[in-house]
């Protein structure tokens, strides 16, 4: 009987050991929608992102950073389908950063928040040669704040949350503006 007791006794301190389920991270990237055929030779994804270790820039610290969220997507939903055509397509990912900033509050019956904001530009430009036929972009940010005493779980899902935002609008903005010349 001891034993048996001894034994309950463990496994319930197991399972209260247990760690908390994580969020799954998912950022869309249009990898479930039809990718759209762009009448030049060649699609071109380039990033200019600079790359920050230090607050207030935390996008090391994400599952995904906004520039590989952005360039996954690019790669997705563009290619090209006429490849003797002399004209290239190049998506120019600029900015992709994700900043925090602490906002203390006066009151102590208020909670301190973290203010995260995601800030981007993306262009998207028809070139023949070095000549840029067309060139359109976008440029946005998302902004989320939370308590700075939120659990990890909270913070991803607010991450996940702006970067989607963000897709959908790059998304919506940049493939219902191509002229039909390049569909």
């Amino acid at each position: 009987m001891r034993t048996f007791v001894g034994a309950l006794i463990g496994f319930c301190f197991l399972v209260a050991c247990q760690g908390p389920d994580l969020h799954s991270f998912f950022v869309d990237t249009g990898q479930d929608k039809q990718p759209i055929a762009l009448n030049v030779g060649a699609v071109q994804v380039v990033s200019q992102v600079s790359s920050f270790d230090r607050l207030p820039h935390i996008e090391n610290q994400l599952p995904v950073s906004p520039e590989q969220a952005l360039t996954d997507w690019a790669k997705n939903r563009f290619y090209a389908y006429n490849t003797s055509s002399p004209i290239k397509a190049r998506i120019l990912i600029e900015e992709a950063y994700m900043t925090q900033e602490d906002r203390k509050n006066e009151a102590w019956y208020v909670f301190d928040n973290v203010s995260y904001r995601l800030t981007y530009k993306i262009v998207l430009s028809f070139m023949k040669g070095s000549d840029t036929l067309y060139s359109q972009s976008v440029i946005g940010f998302e902004m989320e704040e939370i308590p700075m005493k939120s659990s990890l779980t909270k913070k991803e899902q607010t991450f996940e949350k702006m970067m989607n935002k963000m897709i959908q609008k790059v998304d919506r903005k940049l493939t219902d503006d191509i002229p039909n010349q390049f569909k």
